[in-house]
Order: C-alpha cells, then sequence, then structure tokens
C-alpha cells in the first residue's frame, strides 16, 4: 500500500560515497518475506561497505545483499549480510564482506521474516523493482533466479563504499585532507550529489556566437540537472526564468532525447501571469528528437523581443514520450495536456505544478556598439546524474506494489446474489470522462505468466487467485487483445479477480473509472442481476483495507444500510462489448467493511489509496467474461 512519507535526506560518513535512494520516498513498500532488489547504477570504482535500507515498521528480522546486473535483471551474489533483528524504524545500516565494485548497475537487495514488514520506495519510469517468493532462511543464494514480477518503482535503499583511486569515472569527491597550498577563494566544480548517478554523459552545450555589434547571453537552466523526467507524448511542460538583458530571443535550447519512439518537439516561450503561465508569446520551429541525450536547439522563425529583469515560461510541446534532465530540488515546473497536432495552447491553460526546473534556457541576442563583448558562459559539461529513472511528471509514474504481499478482498463480502427471474437491463456504453482534456492514468493490470499488453493494459504478474487470467488474441477490442477470466475450476464461492494497482487519492478527490466488457452466457442458467462481471474499487489505509465498492456512484457497505442496490455488473450472455463507468467524489471516511476487511466494521477511517479491479462471480459458474481499454481518471 502507498502512503505519504516525510523525505528526510541522509548523509554518508565522511570519506565514503553512496549510490542508490538517500531519502524516503513518498510510497510504502510491503516486503512481505520477498526478496526485494532494486537497480542502481555506480559510476566508479569502490570498495563496498554497508548496505542501508528504510524501514517504516518494527518487529522482525532482515538481511541486505547486493547481486550483479544483467541486462536490466539481477543475476549474480556479490556480498551478503548476516541476519539482524529491526527494533526501530527508519534508515537501519547492515554490514556486508567487502567487496570490489567496478562502475556499472547493480541490484540492492533486503528480505525480511515478516509479512508485515514495510519499507518506502519511489516511483520510476523503468522496471527498477524486482521481487522473488523466497523462504528467509534460504536466503540468499548465488542466483538471483527468475523474478516473481516488476514494477516502475525503486526501494529506498543505498550501499555506502570507499572509491578507488584508480579507474574513478567521476568527479571524486574532494579528499578531507586539505593540499599544501589550498585557495580559500577557489569554487569548487559541482560534485554529484552521491545519491546520484551519471548516466549518460552529456554533451558540451552549444556555446553561443556573437556577431560584430552583438552580444549573446542565456537565461534559465544551463546545466544538465540531477533528475532524469519523463514527459508523456500531447503534454506541454514549462520552467520560468527571468531574462539577463534586453533583446530578442533567438532559440530555446533543452537536454533531451526520445523515451521509445522517435518524434518531433517544438518549444515555445509564455509570457508570466502572477507566477504562472499565461499568454504565449511565440513558438519555436519544430525539431525531430534525439536517441540519446543532448542539447537541443528550436530557432525561432520570428524571434520574439524580451525584456531584461522580465519573467518568462519556456515550454515544451512533444509528438512522442520523451525523457528531459531536471533539478527536483527546485518547484519550477507546470504541465497540461495539449495534443501536438493542436499546437501551443493561448493563453497556457490551467496547469498542475510540480516539484522540479527542467533543464531549459534561452538564448537572447542583444545589440551592442562594440563587436568584442564576451558573451555570457554557456552550459558546462557536467555527468547526468540519473541514480535511476525517475518519477514522470505525469501521474504514470505511481509504482504497482506486488499483489503478493498486499490484502486480497474477498468476496466473502460480496452480498448473496439474491434469486429473481428478472435480468437487470444490460448497461450501455457511456461517453468516455474527459470533461477537462486530460488524460487518463493507465492501469497495469496484474495477471500470471502473461506479456505484453492488451488494449493498452499493461500485464505483469500477479498471485494464486488470477491463475486463470488470459490475454486473448481472439476477442479483441479495437484491434487489441482483451483480458479473459477463465473458470479456475474451484468450487469455492469467491469472485474471478483481476486487481490494478495502487493510486495516492484524498478526500474530495473526483473518481471515474471506466472498462469495456462482455461475457459468455452463464454455464448455470443464471440470469440474476447480481452474477457475470463487473468493476469495482478498494479503499485503504495505513492498516491495509478499508472497504470496496462495486456500485457506479461508489456507495459502499453500511451497518445501518446494508450493501447498496446498484451494481457494475454486465450480466451473463452479453456478448458485445458494453461500458461500465464508475463516477464519484471520494468521501472523507469510509466504514469498515462487513467482513474480510482489516478495520472493524462500522470503524470510520479516512482512506489515501484505492485499488481499481475487475472481477467474475462467481466461481461456481464455468462461464468467462473479457475487459479491456480501462481507463482511470483522479479529478478529470
Amino acid at each position: 500500500m502507498m502512503s505519504a512519507l516525510t523525505l528526510t535526506a541522509v548523509q554518508a560518513a565522511t570519506g565514503s560515497q553512496t549510490f542508490g535512494n538517500t531519502t524516503v520516498g513518498q510510497f510504502a513498500n510491503y516486503f512481505s518475506t520477498d526478496r526485494d532488489a532494486s537497480r542502481f547504477q555506480l559510476t566508479q570504482n569502490g570498495v563496498l561497505q554497508t548496505i542501508t535500507v528504510y524501514f517504516k515498521n518494527t518487529g522482525f528480522n532482515a538481511k541486505a545483499a547486493i547481486y550483479t546486473d544483467n541486462n536490466a535483471v539481477p543475476s549474480s551474489l556479490l556480498s551478503q549480510s548476516n541476519s539482524q533483528a529491526i527494533s526501530q524504524s527508519g534508515w537501519i545500516a547492515f554490514t556486508v564482506p567487502t567487496v570490489s565494485l567496478t562502475p556499472g548497475y547493480y541490484w540492492l537487495c533486503v528480505v525480511t521474516n515478516s509479512p508485515n514488514s514495510q519499507g518506502a520506495m519511489f516511483a520510476t519510469s523503468t522496471n527498477d523493482h524486482a521481487w522473488k517468493t523466497t523462504n528467509y532462511s534460504n536466503e540468499y543464494p548465488s542466483s538471483f533466479g527468475t523474478a516473481t514480477g516488476y514494477e516502475n518503482a525503486a526501494t529506498c535503499i543505498y550501499a555506502t563504499y570507499t572509491p578507488s583511486v584508480s579507474g574513478s569515472t567521476s568527479t571524486p569527491t574532494p579528499n578531507p585532507t586539505p593540499s599544501p597550498t589550498p585557495n580559500p577563494t577557489a569554487t569548487p566544480s559541482p560534485t554529484p550529489n552521491p545519491t546520484a548517478t551519471p548516466s549518460p554523459t552529456p554533451t558540451q552545450s552549444p556555446t553561443p556566437t556573437s556577431s560584430p555589434g552583438q552580444t549573446l547571453s542565456t537565461f534559465g537552466r544551463t546545466n544538465t540537472g540531477n533528475f532524469q523526467n519523463l514527459m508523456s507524448a500531447d503534454k506541454k511542460g514549462t520552467s520560468a526564468f527571468v531574462a539577463v538583458n534586453t533583446g530578442v530571443l533567438t532559440k530555446i535550447s533543452a537536454y533531451v532525447k526520445y523515451a521509445t519512439t522517435s518524434g518531433n518537439m517544438r518549444a515555445a516561450v509564455y509570457a508570466d501571469n502572477a507566477g504562472s503561465p499565461s499568454t504565449l508569446i511565440a513558438i519555436s520551429n519544430q525539431v525531430s528528437l534525439p536517441s540519446t541525450f543532448s542539447w537541443v536547439d528550436f530557432p525561432f522563425a520570428s524571434p520574439p523581443s524580451v525584456t531584461s529583469g522580465t519573467r518568462y515560461w519556456l515550454a515544451l510541446i512533444r509528438q512522442t514520450d520523451t525523457y528531459i534532465m531536471a533539478d527536483n530540488t527546485v518547484a519550477n515546473n507546470q504541465w497540461n495536456v495539449n495534443y501536438y497536432t493542436n499546437g501551443f495552447s493561448n493563453p497556457f491553460g490551467a496547469a498542475t505544478s510540480n516539484s522540479l526546473e527542467l533543464c531549459i534556457y534561452g538564448t537572447i541576442q542583444t545589440s551592442t556598439l562594440s563587436s568584442t563583448s564576451n558573451p555570457t558562459s554557456t552550459p558546462s559539461a557536467t555527468p547526468t546524474p540519473t541514480l535511476m529513472p525517475l518519477a514522470s511528471s505525469t501521474p504514470t509514474s505511481t509504482p504497482t506494489p506486488r499483489a503478493t504481499s498486499t490484502p486480497t478482498p474477498r468476496a466473502t463480502s460480496t452480498p448473496t446474489p439474491r434469486a429473481t427471474s428478472t435480468p437487470t437491463p444490460t448497461p450501455t456504453a457511456t461517453s468516455t470522462p474527459n470533461p477537462n482534456n486530460r488524460t487518463p492514468f493507465p492501469i497495469a493490470w496484474e495477471a500470471p505468466n502473461i506479456g505484453g499488453t492488451s488494449s493498452g493494459i499493461s500485464v505483469g504478474n500477479s498471485y494464486s487467485d488470477d491463475s486463470n487470467l488470459v490475454l486473448d488474441y481472439n476477442n479483441l477490442y479495437n484491434g487489441n487483445p482483451s483480458i479473459r477470466i477463465s473458470p479456475t475450476g474451484s468450487t469455492a464461492n469467491y469472485g474471478r479477480e483481476c486487481d490494478g494497482p495502487w493510486f495516492a487519492i484524498k478526500p474530495g478527490d473526483h473518481i471515474v473509472f471506466t472498462a469495456w466488457m462482455k461475457t459468455t452466457a452463464s454455464s448455470n442458467g443464471d440470469k440474476t442481476p447480481w452474477s457475470g462481471i463487473r468493476i469495482g474499487i478498494d479503499f485503504y489505509a495505513a492498516n491495509g483495507d478499508i472497504t470496496g465498492t462495486q456500485s457506479p456512484d461508489g456507495s459502499v457497505w453500511t451497518p445501518s444500510g446494508g450493501w447498496p442496490a446498484g451494481q457494475t455488473f454486465v450480466n451473463w450472455g452479453t456478448g458485445t462489448w458494453t461500458q461500465i463507468r464508475m463516477d464519484f467524489i471520494v468521501q472523507s471516511q469510509y466504514p469498515g467493511g462487513q467482513s474480510g476487511y482489516n478495520y472493524s466494521p462500522g470503524q470510520m477511517v479516512t482512506p489515501t489509496c484505492i485499488i481499481p479491479w475487475v472481477q467474475v462471480c462467481t466461481n461456481t459458474d464455468q462461464g468467462q467474461g473479457w475487459f479491456a481499454d480501462t481507463q482511470l481518471y483522479i479529478n478529470p
């Protein structure tokens, strides 16, 4: 389960350096008893000393280890700690037998002997987090083996090492011993933060070249930052800077590359209005994105004028998913949905703020009386610290905690179907909820032993109750395979369920959840309205699941009213694709569910997370259900 945690910086010992996550992430990581591994990059030779893990709770034993990397997969064991009792929360260091490390990627691991053990993690844009179901007493094996699952996240864990003098590939931390001729006024070159690692190495940014009678200067962020930020397609993002001179803005430059698919990008400049981007001033020419990080220039066909001391917003709009380097210690970024084919909107429009500043700058040409003016120095080539592909500026960065370590809503809490000979009307399709032109969150559905995508649905690993999920190429929705929930063969009276990822929410949030579904006929001739395939959402807080809803309006079970009448079923025998929609506002508190939940029935609890799900009821029926094109909107 994800829960908000305080960001806390951790300092390495003097003379040592670290690689990994040294701050506390905003999401909880349920270690369970799995071997938990996260991938990080080391940029210089060193000797490993300790591995440090953040624990949110206590009362169990734990061990730490480090594995080599083989094409983004954990491979061979290098060193491991002894088992130690976790008697206090926070950062716990594990001493490991020293081992020499060379630059490259490594997997830092932790395992506990408690299913209730918790840590913290960050969202990332790639599968930097792996886990494997294991037995604590057998840890750690010499080979990691095939992981049970992967997700776009990274655990709050880091390694401390002593840098080797030879073979260093990054700027070393200054030696604490003073040199014979120290210069107290000298400004040292920036040393990469020990929690970040350089990848890739940036190239020198273009140097403004002055023509006779002209001076070139830059304003904006001219270094390559410490944070690799994923910008999704069809969105525009911007950061604000103050022009240092009066003149014409000849170009905007950004440190970017495309993520997976080549495409184009444009830049623009917006005026500032009370700290937010407002009126569009000018749009650059279109430029193709590179496959590797580099400074890309976006020239203006008609350069606009800028005034010294005035704040401007330098913006980018992209045709494809794009990485841009940023600084995540500065809150200077706003973004919103803006389809590339529509061009930059004017005005900028309502936007979401992020705690980062893009590596983007503008070049100003100023007319002078002299041709010998020296241009302002331009961005220097510094390592691009990418500790890991870090959280996206879009909501897609939310990580998906493994289902094996989280409680699963039990269908025993579902009300017993009432016998009736009159089926409820088949739900009809509704329009896609996108009133403000916002993009929905993708839902990474959990399903075992299936690879690929289904109607935009990422399919990963899951738990045993989902053992009969199938990526079905014979039942397509809009040309894409759907996910089939087949019979399990069990006679148990519980729903066949497929769970999505965790999404952080708060009271007052507007939730819209839609899915297209269809069914076969019931094998039992079931015509009741409480059967078929349905969607729903479970609410969670610190101790686990509070309750769930399968009602279109988000209604839940209450001690006084019982289960609400409305349901989201597509009943048995619905052979055409039918869309179901849930649309509701998150309440300030929810009563604990009737049974099978982690809070007492009726206990009022404030929710912090939700999990969307799709379920076929019941397992006594051998009918099949399909779902596709699931979309979840938060505050659309």
